[in-house]
């Protein structure tokens, strides 16, 4: 029975007294997982749709995934110069819920595979990707690594890599039971990002062999379709797009899930993939609005988002009813798509996150996994359906209930970190990053150099704006369950 001391504070906020409170374990939270995806352009973008880690609601999933971290020289590293802060942010998000599991993705679709396949090259390269990876997760408490390679097997990446990718997950696990084990702490998780469409798969992974050393398996049931093709279509169609055709029949959640399904017999590890976000097209002609209609190339891009065939959740709800717009659902596929002009969108909803959702349960699947919580209608600014209106969808149909991890105990420490924060980033504003690092995230930052002039302007920037924002955040959040 584990000991823990919590910082209690009264309704009216003039006695503070410290207690022992003791504890044997947590309410579980579900036999489903619900694991989200946090994009490093969240907080680069602007406006309203800047997401920070700290304002991501610590109660909505069951895993949190920071994406993307890289591989330089065989071992894994930071993307961009700020990434070591954010990291820190990220992963103080689970103060506030006990049970919530942090994991660090590595890879994503504008990883170069190359150096993945010299990682996996050979033992040694792997023992020294390994290595590093356990260090970093340790280093930054992460609770796991999420494998986001795209695609073995595929590409650049030689055949070879099909089995190079078993032997890294093997070696990666047995490396992970030995530091668990060593150390007497609990054992980083592996989860993978794998892909839905058949070619690839049977290209790229040893299913059965991944299965067995693979905590999660996220199957990434979306961009089956996009401006890349001359005819528009669903990118994440339920069951198949009307009128398929070659390999397009496979392209589609439920074919890509059962293919996994079958061959894994490990169904409860296989999450399915959930788009927040649409593809889209722009029409060769106008009036030609159909589930498969001639199409030019990407949409346009979105004012946020910045991205030409992709558009957020809260880009696609803020599309104007008229006489230019039509919104259809294709009962087929059980998906909804709408034109806008020349423009076509394929997106999901509430109502076909929830056609999705039963399919899910039907057939025994372990949960969902959301990419990305970003796109998202996060803040609840754009859709008036409240906020994260996708995820918190998936949340209820999947039956959690982690609200009650945010217990009134710990609200106390966070009025005592309020305090101290208030007044250190009123006393040593100048210099942020030194000061007010530590202070918040309670371990001393390593030192920063003078050189790394972005990383300090970058510094200043995340906890200058999350400093003013979390700290009324968490005074609102204790007076409420105080």
């Amino acid at each position: 029975m584990a000991q823990a001391v919590f910082l209690c504070f009264l309704k009216n906020n003039t006695e503070v007294s410290l207690y022992n409170q003791q504890y044997s374990s947590l309410p579980a939270s579900g036999a489903y997982k619900l694991l989200c995806y946090y994009s490093d352009r969240a907080w680069r973008r602007s406006g309203p749709a800047r997401l920070m880690p700290t304002d991501t609601d610590p109660c909505l999933c069951t895993h949190l995934v920071y994406a993307f971290a890289t591989i330089e020289e065989n071992k894994i590293t930071t993307a961009d110069l700020s990434d070591g802060d954010l990291y820190v942010l990220f992963n103080n998000i689970k103060k506030r819920n006990l049970r919530l599991l942090t994991l660090l993705a590595v890879g994503g679709d504008e990883f170069d595979m190359t150096r993945f396949t010299t990682m996996v090259s050979s033992s040694s390269n792997r023992a020294i990707f390994i290595d590093s990876v356990i260090q970093l997760l340790r280093s930054f408490n992460f609770d796991g690594i999420d494998l986001h390679f795209q695609y073995p097997g595929s590409g650049v990446s030689p055949p070879e890599d099909k089995n190079r990718f078993t032997l890294l997950v093997q070696e990666m696990m047995a490396a992970f039971q030995f530091e668990s084990a060593k150390k007497e702490i609990p054992r980083l998780m592996i989860t993978a990002a794998v892909s839905a469409k058949k070619a690839t798969i049977e290209a790229g992974y040893e299913i059965s062999e991944l299965s067995q050393s693979l905590d999660l398996i996220s199957v990434m049931t979306y961009n089956f379709h996009g401006g890349w093709e001359n005819m528009t279509a669903h990118h994440s169609p339920l069951y198949e797009w009307p009128t398929g055709q070659g390999d397009s029949v496979y392209f589609n959640c439920e074919y890509a899930m059962k293919h996994w399904k079958n061959s894994t017999m490990r169904s409860k590890k296989l999450l399915m993939g959930f788009p927040t976000y649409g593809r889209t097209f722009t029409l060769s002609t106008i009036t030609n609005c159909t589930v498969l209609s001639p199409a030019s190339g990407h949409g346009s891009a979105g004012s946020y988002t910045e991205e030409a065939g992709i558009l957020a959740f809260y880009e696609i709800c803020r599309i104007p009813e008229g006489n230019s717009t039509s919104f259809q659902f294709n009962r087929d596929a059980q998906v909804p798509y709408a034109c806008y002009g020349n423009q076509w969108i394929g997106y999901d909803d509430q109502l076909s996150f929830e056609l999705k959702v039963e399919f899910l349960l039907e057939n025994g699947f372990g949960g969902a996994a959301v990419w990305s919580l970003d796109m998202d209608d996060f803040n609840g600014r754009f859709c008036n359906k409240g906020v994260y209106p996708l995820t918190s969808k998936l949340k209820d149909l999947l039956g959690l209930d982690t609200d009650h991890l945010l217990l009134r105990d710990q609200c106390g420490i966070f009025l005592r970190v309020y305090h101290m924060v208030e007044e250190q980033f009123h006393r040593s504003s100048a210099d942020l990053g030194v000061n007010c690092g530590p202070m918040w995230s309670g371990v001393p930052e390593p030192p920063v150099s003078e050189p790394e002039l972005v990383a300090r302007s970058a510094r200043r920037a995340v906890y200058g704006f999350v400093l003013q924002r979390e700290a009324s955040e968490t005074a609102r959040t204790c007076s409420a369950v105080a």
